[in-house]
């Protein structure tokens, strides 16, 4: 006798399961980034400001050198968050959008192989290589993006798969 096969929504609740107790384990993680609070204060400064300055404010040995904000938006975007909720909310927030990057990168990889063994060994793979880039940093919404657009290019053109 065979065993009988496990119902879609157990899959569901376990992958569920397994994504939350991910995200937990990444919000708990402590913060190995030197300049978070660096990127939260350039946040609260934009938006006290209204306007990008055009030397460094902030900086104890850059002082009054030209500052380049590339990164602005996300700085806005953490300052806001940090406001709400703080140190805590921040981690959260890092936690949950480092989930919403492992289901987006097996959704595409699901899409590009057809097996779900291979998809989910992509997912592993994927999780190593952006282990030490899930901190609350600008790298996050890069990777999204990057992810977004290489999904976006898959769809228009289909799977990249070799010919026989």
């Amino acid at each position: 006798m065979s065993a009988a096969p496990i119902p879609r929504s157990r899959l569901a609740a376990a992958f569920c399961a397994v994504l939350a107790v991910c995200a937990g384990l990444i919000a708990g993680a402590p913060v190995t980034t030197n300049d978070l609070f660096w990127h939260v204060t350039t946040g609260a400064h934009l938006l006290d400001v209204g306007s990008f300055p055009t030397t460094d404010v902030l900086s104890y040995t850059a002082v009054d050198q030209p500052w380049f904000l590339h990164e602005w938006l996300t700085q806005v975007i953490f300052h806001g968050i940090h406001v709400l909720g703080g140190l805590p909310l921040l981690r959260i927030f890092t936690g949950l959008f480092a989930v919403a990057l492992h289901v987006q990168f097996y959704r595409f990889a699901r899409r590009q192989l057809s097996s779900p063994l291979a998809a989910t060994l992509c997912l592993v793979a994927f999780s190593i290589l952006v282990l030490c880039r899930l901190q609350t940093r600008p790298t996050l919404f890069s990777i999204a993006f990057f992810l977004g657009l290489v999904s976006w290019f898959a769809r228009a053109h289909g799977p990249w798969r070799f010919k026989d």
